[in-house]
C-alpha cells in the first residue's frame, strides 16, 4: 500500500506460484487492483470517558486505476475490549487491503477508548458502547458529506457497510440496530451524552448502514433488531471472551478496576433472530475455535487459514447480496494471505503483500537469454515492499522468492 504518483503500467496478481488473467476475473470477487492508502484522515472529534477531545482518525484504502465512480464502502473498527488497539490492527488492515483489491473502498478507524468508572454495570458498558457507536456514525456521516462535496473517495453513499472484530463488531451491530427507545434501560439520559449520533461532525447527514460484518461480535439484545439490515458473521464456537451463545462478557481490566460481567447475545443467537425475521444473513461458525482465530496476535500458528476463510465468507456474502446475477458464489478455498500484488514500471517492481508477515523477499532478474543480471533483497519491515533497479532491458524476467509461514514461495513474472 502506498502513496505516490498513480502511474501504473502493469498490475499483476500472484497466488501460490500461479499468474491469473485479469480478463477472467470479476470485480468485487477477485483481486483486480493494486491498493492506495490515505493515512490519518480526520473524520471528527468525540469525547472519551476522561473528557479529552482527541481527533478521530482513519486510514482509507482504495483500488488504484479504478474508473468506477460509485463504489461500496466498508468501515471497520478494531477490537481491544474498548480500552486498547488502533486502526493498524492486523485483521482490519488485512481486510481493508484485500477488499480494496476487490474494488471496494475501505476505512479502518480509530475510536474513543476507555470506560466511565461510575455507575452500574449496565450504565458503564452502555456509555462505553455508545461512545464507540457515536464515532462510527461520525465516520459514516463524513463519507456521506464528502459525496456532496467532491466525492474524493468515489463511494456510493447508498452502500455503506460497517464491521469490526470483537469490540469493533459489537460497535458495528449497535450502530446498525440501536434506536433511541433502546436506551430506556439506562439511568442516564441519552440526550445528555451526545444523543445516539454524538457530536463528531457532519450532523444532519444520515448514519444509516446497508450491512454489517461482525467478527467475534455480539449484541446486547436481539430485540434491538427492528429493520432488515444484512449481517455476515464469523465466530469461534468456544470463544471465552465474547460468547458464541447467550452469556456474560467480562470487562475486567486492572487500569479501570473491576466491572461486573454484562450479558450479551453472541453470533449463534443473533443469527437465529435474523433468520426468524427473514433478514439476509450468513454465519461462519469456526468449530473448536476460541476468540478471533483469524487474528495473528491471538492464534499466531493457525491464523492464515482462518483469515482466508473469513475473507472468503465475507466476500461471498457481500457479492451475493450486491451483485448476484443468479449464480450464488460459494467458494471457500481461495487463499488470500499468501498473495502478493505487484506493479511494474520502467525502473522496477513494487510489491504489496496482503499479509504484512511476508518476509525476506529475494529478487532475481534475468535477460531474454536467461542470464541473471541482478539479485537483490527487499527490506521486510516496510508496509509496502519496493525494489528499484537500474534501467531495465525491454525483455526480461523477474523471479521472486519470499518466506511465509516458514515456507518458500517462488514466482516467475514476465
Amino acid at each position: 500500500m502506498f502513496e505516490r504518483p498513480f502511474i501504473i503500467k502493469l498490475i499483476g496478481i500472484l497466488l501460490l506460484g500461479f499468474s491469473f488473467s485479469l480478463n477472467a476475473q470479476e470485480r468485487f470477487y477477485d483481486p483486480l487492483f493494486a491498493v492506495g492508502v490515505k493515512y490519518n484522515v480526520k473524520y471528527g472529534v468525540n469525547s472519551n470517558p476522561d473528557k479529552k477531545q482527541p481527533p478521530l482518525l482513519m486510514d482509507v484504502y482504495f483500488p488504484l486505476g479504478d474508473t468506477m465512480k460509485n463504489r461500496p464502502l466498508i468501515i471497520l473498527e478494531h477490537g481491544g475490549g474498548f480500552i486498547m488497539g488502533n486502526k493498524n490492527n492486523y485483521p482490519m488492515e488485512t481486510l481493508c487491503s484485500r477488499f480494496a483489491q476487490f474494488g471496494y473502498v475501505c476505512a479502518s478507524i480509530n475510536y474513543s477508548l476507555g470506560f466511565d468508572k461510575k455507575g452500574s454495570v449496565d450504565d458503564i458498558t452502555g456509555k462505553t458502547v455508545l461512545n464507540s457507536v457515536q464515532d462510527m456514525k461520525a465516520a459514516i456521516r463524513y463519507f456521506r458529506a464528502n459525496t456532496d462535496q467532491d466525492n474524493h473517495f468515489q463511494i456510493d453513499p447508498n452502500q455503506i457497510w460497517v464491521g469490526g472484530s470483537s469490540s469493533g463488531a459489537i460497535t458495528a451491530l449497535h450502530t446498525a440496530f440501536w434506536k433511541e427507545k433502546d436506551f430506556s434501560v439506562f439511568s442516564w439520559k441519552l440526550e445528555e451524552n451526545g444523543g445516539i449520533e454524538g457530536n463528531g461532525g457532519n450532523l444532519g447527514y444520515s448514519s444509516k448502514v446497508q450491512g454489517v460484518i461482525s467478527l467475534s461480535g455480539a449484541i446486547g439484545d436481539t430485540s434491538f433488531i427492528n429493520e432488515s439490515i444484512p449481517v455476515v458473521s464469523v465466530h469461534g464456537e468456544y470463544d471465552p471472551i465474547v460468547p458464541y451463545n447467550t452469556d456474560k462478557i467480562n470487562f475486567n481490566y486492572p487500569i479501570i478496576g473491576k466491572v461486573p460481567p454484562v450479558q450479551v447475545m453472541g453470533s449463534s443467537v443473533l443469527h437465529q433472530a435474523l433468520d426468524n425475521r427473514g433478514i439476509p444473513n450468513a454465519l461462519l461458525s469456526m468449530e473448536n475455535q476460541g476468540h478471533c482465530p483469524f487474528d495473528k496476535m491471538l492464534d499466531w500458528k493457525r491464523y492464515p487459514v482462518y483469515m482466508d476463510m473469513t475473507i472468503n465468507h465475507i466476500r461471498n456474502f457481500m457479492y451475493n447480496q450486491l451483485w448476484n446475477d443468479g449464480t450464488e458464489k460459494t467458494d471457500m478455498t481461495t487463499r488470500h494471505t499468501s498473495t502478493i500484488t505487484y506493479e511494474r514500471d520502467s525502473t522496477g517492481w513494487y510489491f504489496y503483500p496482503v499479509d504484512k508477515n511476508v518476509k525476506k523477499i529475494k529478487l532475481y532478474l534475468f535477460d531474454e537469454n536467461g542470464n541473471r543480471i541482478r539479485k537483490d533483497k527487499v527490506k521486510k519491515k516496510r508496509k509496502s515492499f519496493y525494489w528499484k533497479g537500474k534501467k531495465l532491458p525491454e525483455k526480461l524476467e523477474l523471479r521472486a522468492v519470499y518466506n511465509l509461514y516458514r515456507t518458500d514461495w517462488f514466482f516467475g513474472m514476465d
